[in-house]
């Protein structure tokens, strides 16, 4: 090293073009370097989804749930597995740990559900594995709308803007929602059709072999092959009515005369609104690594040119829109890093002087365009995480460089040469310098051990921290020292610049020195009455909301399968949330969700007694909520939940991690009678504790449904199997898409039913034996009963399960409730055969904190190991170490007087800051070691340490105190508590170590 300095201080060209070619590369890589709002992670779940027409919740679960869960347990790593069965669909989602090896996980996931296929009963569809759906997200939803608009309209209009947006090369896909599919129904009269022998499978099997395209084949020709051609048959609806289906000596019988084909839309189907208009949502993905900001404008154009060529009633809106949501949010990012980059600059020019601060300043733009350049090359995304690890570094990567110079102007002042000066100055740094960065480095590392998609959101922030402080390493060590010899002077004012605050030091060490038992006894009183305030005063918050403008309202109909019902409850809701001054837009989907919009959006089924509302608001527009955006989110809940019955409804804010309740209670086992007993007793149990709102159990009540009974011996007599009854009823009851028309450029699916529609119609519809031929009515050979049935089948971990769960209002702890509920459970409710297991927020905070607490663990350790080795002693090390719990006094007591929760990012502040303040520690033991050898006494030379290098650490300090204050200052709910703790546990710790340390050096060696 000492030679690379030498030659880099005589031939300083060299390193004044590294300098300005990192400065060019840096620029380049900025403008070059894909933007986006969130980080890419990787999907933990897979999502298997079976259909199975006609089949009841209970089959569903038996026949093809259970079968899956036992193939999908097959996999390794899994963390849990949930399932529902519906009538006709199952969805199964399998969690895994992302300790393993999800690409391989998932291919063998896919493998065994292949092997499970030939299992599921006839008549179910083929399962569908997607592990991309639960983190792929929308960058941005369209609303397609219009007063006086008709479905085909409205149809017409999304396809017409899906093509104007195709062309943009960074649109990965588009999916449409809510458009009304016009379908072909062929409806079959039972009454007609029991009069001809032929069944209504068998009208399905021809619709079928009709429509297929086969190869001809090819005829030899004097000029070559010439391939034959038959070309599909259905054209029109004629071409459908006129199937012959049957022939006798009466004549033949066409489809026209047993059936009504027509055009017609599903009254089922998921429907959209937007401000009360019907509406169709197209949903865009965005591929990755590109720069979405720059997407916007293509979009724009590609709106309005769509917008020009239909009519004045067309309406589209942005309901979400990334390109400017990221463009906002980077551009005030960006903001907070320059912001800070000129606090820092500020602080050394008036803690140093303009000659020494430039020369120390020139190393903070160096460092974060190398820092761009990493990002750049290594393909490190511009997104929220990523330039707050940059806002972090920012403070600290000029503290090497500080102490360095500060080395260096020493040397000067003592009368050496300037490339002299230079040399020993760094030479005298380089160790404690790289200790210092290496335990910061090593303090960051850990933050990649730390558990689940928590840890995987933020990795990009302290790889982007450890590269700053790299580079910050290897700048000042390499190219400060030579801009110090070309510019610095003796400089002896320096030395008196600090002097008042000095001697306040210098004589708060010295009472400390002449009671020194009593002085250690009151630091950890202190820290252990921090630790009292966390426990008892500071709230828990282990996620917080997200800074969006946005609240999603999910309501549950009370009445199951009833899509009219829940229209009715949703426009009621509408109605009543449009009177709110703050409400800027809503959106409506009705029978189930819309597209995933934001990383931590939920995802589901369809579902006719379920609705789904998108709010945007601006509470500028009601000052009532100030800028709490919990609050308007409270007042919006208690307002539907006084004016609204008939149906659970929830109103959330997004949050930072997926959706769920705060309180989560499984009740588990094999029978599920007694899990809803149990349930609906804790259920109440909840309803009566304080603070909890929206308690609720996943279990729906039994509803009515016709048994079809099948009498064996009967049905045997008549050559019927329940192969046979079940696959006919299923047909005529539930319809099945049979074909395709294509006609005019579009394909419309061709749906085969019945018209029963009564229990009598039921009875007397003839089943056709495939045996025998004859026809039997269904009541000959079954009866047809009313009895109970769950209308869903829940699943944990393969055994039935009920779910209950509570929200806390604001101002009550989540924990202490979910406490409170647990010692009830434990008191009044244990049983044998029933597992309990608590979710929410609880388990979210105790898996988070123990990954914390194992990331601290393996810091310390990592740290003392380098400080063992750098000052060969075992002692000492610890002594350095006090420096860590003095810095969780400043943060504790920082987040209460600043009103913030404690919360992961905080905890990841507290993590940081244990690399971060032992640096102070080495600074100062480094020089009483180094004092020591020069002949000074124990407590001289902890006084002489304190006086030398008081400058250099109280600059570091400021410097990255003050480069965090845009982040604390940018109201971030994500950010503001981590940059809180990292700042008030900085200046504590910092004031405190500069006396605790020596004077429990001074104590230990004596």
């Amino acid at each position: 090293m000492k030679k690379i300095i030498s030659f880099l201080l005589r031939e300083k060209y060299v390193a004044v073009a590294a300098f300005v070619l990192t400065i060019l590369f840096g620029i380049f890589s900025f403008y070059r370097m894909p933007r986006q709002e969130n980080p890419d992670i990787t999907s933990p779940s897979a999502l298997i989804t079976t259909v199975y027409p006609g089949a009841s919740a209970h089959d569903v679960e038996e026949l093809v749930t259970k079968k899956i869960e036992e193939e999908a347990s097959k996999i390794d790593g899994i963390e849990k597995i949930d399932s529902i069965s519906n009538d006709n669909f199952s969805a199964v989602i399998v969690t895994i740990s992302y300790s393993v090896d999800k690409q391989k996980q998932w291919s063998d996931l896919k493998e065994y559900i292949d092997n499970v296929k030939s299992e599921l009963p006839s008549g179910c569809y083929e399962p569908h594995v997607d592990t991309e759906s639960m983190v792929e997200t929308a960058g941005m939803l369209l609303s397609v709308s219009g007063d006086n608009l008709t479905p085909s309209q409205l149809d017409y209009y999304v396809k017409k803007l899906k093509q104007n947006l195709l062309p943009i090369e960074e649109i990965n896909k588009i999916t449409i929602a809510g458009n009304t599919q016009k379908k072909v129904f062929v409806e079959t009269n039972a009454m007609k059709l029991n009069n001809y022998s032929i069944s209504i499978e068998e009208i399905y099997n021809l619709l079928q072999a009709q429509n297929l395209r086969i190869p001809a084949g090819a005829i030899d020709t004097p000029g070559g092959k010439i391939n034959v051609n038959v070309p599909e048959s259905f054209e029109s609806l004629e071409d459908i009515e006129n199937i012959i289906i049957a022939a006798s000596e009466r004549g033949i019988v066409r489809l026209k005369d047993v059936a009504n084909v027509y055009f017609g839309e599903d009254d089922d189907a998921k429907k959209i609104y937007s401000k009360g208009k019907n509406a169709v949502v197209l949903a865009a993905y965005f591929k990755t690594k590109n720069n979405v900001v720059l997407v916007g404008d293509e979009i724009d154009d590609a709106i309005l040119k769509t917008k020009n060529s239909a009519s004045a009633d067309l309406d589209i809106d942005k309901i979400t829109f990334q390109p400017e949501d990221v463009k906002l949010a980077l551009d005030d990012f960006i903001l907070n890093l320059f912001e800070g980059i000129i606090f820092v600059i500020v602080i050394v020019l008036i803690g140093m002087g303009i000659r020494n601060a430039l020369i120390v300043s020139v190393s903070l733009p160096l460092t974060i365009f190398a820092s761009f350049c990493f990002m750049y090359i290594f393909k490190i995304d511009l997104q929220q995480i990523s330039i707050a690890g940059l806002i972090m570094a920012v403070g600290m990567v000029v503290d090497n460089s500080i102490v360095v110079t500060d080395a260096v102007q020493m040397r000067l002042n003592e009368g050496l040469p300037n490339n002299q000066a230079a040399l020993e100055g760094v030479m005298e740094s380089a160790v404690p310098v790289f200790t210092s960065t290496l335990t910061t480095v090593a303090a960051l590392a850990t933050l990649f051990v730390l558990p689940g998609e928590a840890g995987e959101f933020i990795k990009t922030m302290p790889v982007v921290i450890i590269a700053a402080l790299l580079f910050s390493y290897a700048v000042s060590i390499f190219v400060v020292p030579v801009f110090a010899a070309m510019f610095f002077r003796t400089n002896t004012k320096l030395d008196n610049y600090d002097s008042k605050t000095r001697l306040i030091f210098s004589n708060l060490l010295s009472a400390a020195f002449s009671r020194k038992k009593l002085s250690a006894i009151l630091v950890f009183g202190i820290f252990f009455l921090s630790v009292a305030t966390a426990v008892l005063v500071l709230p828990l918050e282990i996620f917080p909301y997200t800074d969006k403008n946005y609240l999603y309202v999910d309501v549950v109909n009370s009445k199951k399968g009833d899509i009219k019902s829940t229209y009715e409850l949703t426009k009621d809701i509408e109605s009543l949330l449009g009177d709110e001054k703050a409400i800027e837009s809503i959106f409506t989907c009705v029978g189930g969700y819309f597209p995933k919009y934001y990383l931590t959006s939920a995802i589901g089924s369809d579902s006719a007694d379920f609705s789904q509302l998108i709010v945007k608001f601006n509470l500028k527009n009601d000052k009532a909520f100030g800028k709490d955006k919990q609050e308007f989110m409270m007042h919006i809940q208690n307002k539907l939940n006084e004016n609204i019955t008939g149906a659970q409804i929830t109103a959330k804010l997004l949050a930072i991690t997926a959706p769920g309740s705060d309180i989560e209670i499984l009740i588990s086992g094999n029978e599920r009678t007694n899990l809803v007993e149990k349930a609906n007793m804790i259920k109440d149990e909840l309803m009566n504790i304080e603070g909890l709102y929206n308690v609720a159990s996943s279990y729906a009540k039994n509803r009515q449904e016709y048994s079809i009974d099948v009498d064996n011996s009967i049905a045997s007599v008549m050559g019927l199997t329940k192969y046979d009854i079940q696959r006919q009823v299923n047909i005529a009851l539930s319809g099945i898409n049979a074909s395709v028309l294509n006609s005019d450029d579009n394909e419309y699916d061709i749906v085969l039913k019945s018209n029963i529609a009564s229990i009598s119609d039921l009875e007397n519809f003839k089943i056709k034996s495939t045996a025998t031929g004859n026809k039997i009515m269904l009541k000959q050979a079954a009866d047809v009963t009313l009895s109970a049935a769950e209308p869903s089948a829940q699943r944990y971990n393969k055994s039935p399960v009920i779910k209950v769960t509570a929200e806390v209002s604001k101002g009550y702890s989540a924990q202490m409730a979910q406490n409170k509920i647990e010692k009830i459970i434990n008191l009044n409710y244990s049983d044998d055969d029933i597992d309990f297991e608590f979710g929410g927020e609880k388990q979210t905070l105790s898996k988070y904190l123990k990954g914390l607490g194992i990331a601290a663990a393996i810091s310390l350790a990592v740290i003392f190991v380098i400080l063992m080795i750098q000052f060969s002693s075992l002692l000492q090390p610890l002594i350095i170490m006090i420096s860590v719990p003095l810095s969780v006094i400043g943060s504790i007591f920082g987040l209460w007087i600043f009103d913030q929760p404690f919360s992961f990012t905080a905890g990841l502040g507290l993590l940081s800051l244990i690399g971060i303040v032992v640096n102070n520690a080495i600074l100062l033991l480094e020089y009483i070691n180094r004092a020591r050898r020069d002949g000074l006494t124990i407590d001289e030379a902890c006084k002489s340490s304190v006086k030398r290098r008081f400058r250099p650490i109280m600059l570091t300090t400021i410097t990255t105190v003050v480069g965090l204050v845009p982040l604390a200052l940018s109201a971030s709910s994500f950010f503001t508590p981590m940059a809180v703790a990292l700042m008030t546990g900085l200046m504590v710790s910092t004031l405190l170590t500069l006396i605790v340390v020596p004077m429990f050096y001074s104590m230990v060696e004596k």
